[in-house]
């Protein structure tokens, strides 16, 4: 018999025993369908969880994670394409309103990018490359939030976005966290903007 690993293991119990007692309800209405307004693009990265720093409800998110949070330009389906797919399924069939690029500081794949040794991986290179038209720079922070402004430019080449844009159905933003403080940096036209909430 195949066991779960301890931490999974003793994860789903206390689930079972809390949250999923406290919200069966709404796992029975997400049974029926989900209806997420918000898509969020964000790194594998296990310190970065859009859930818990939004404080969203199961539902309220649809995630869509990959190595650095990075949204690749539109090329079509000629090959196997996860974050596209995931796209168009968040915006041709969910119908988000809005999507987030997500990224941090300290982020391993930006960093890897940086390193001369990058080359002897196969495919974290091969998905970093996407970043070689972004301005070098020594400050990492710098590179992180270029990542992040590149791939929300890359997010308006797919056509299935352009249209909702058009529309005013859709609208695209990025994001920049800082760690370990866990306070959210608001791209704007020039810059990231601190938008620490708490009085």
């Amino acid at each position: 018999m195949v066991s779960l690993p301890r931490i999974l293991a003793e994860g789903y119990q206390r689930f079972r025993k809390n949250r999923f007692q406290q919200e069966e309800s709404l796992f029975q209405e997400l049974a029926q369908g989900q209806e997420p307004t918000v898509a969020v693009i964000a790194c594998v990265d296990s310190r970065i969880y859009a859930t818990e720093i939004f404080d969203a409800k199961p539902g309220d998110l649809f995630i869509i994670r990959n190595v650095a949070g990075l949204v690749p330009p539109y090329r079509g389906a000629d090959e196997y394409r996860s974050t596209a797919a995931a796209l168009e399924f968040a915006v041709c069939h969910l119908q988000v309103q809005h999507i987030v690029v997500l990224g941090h500081q300290h982020c391993g794949g930006i960093k890897a990018f940086t390193q001369p040794d990058m080359e002897h991986t196969e495919h974290i290179s091969a998905w970093m490359h996407q970043l070689k038209d972004v301005a070098p720079t020594n400050d990492i922070t710098l590179l992180e939030q270029a990542a992040i402004r590149k791939s929300v430019e890359n997010l308006t080449s797919y056509p299935f976005i352009q249209e909702q844009i058009a529309q005013k159905k859709l609208t695209v933003h990025g994001a920049w966290i800082a760690l370990p403080s866990i306070e959210i940096h608001w791209m704007k036209t020039v810059g990231f903007e601190n938008i620490n909430m708490q009085k």
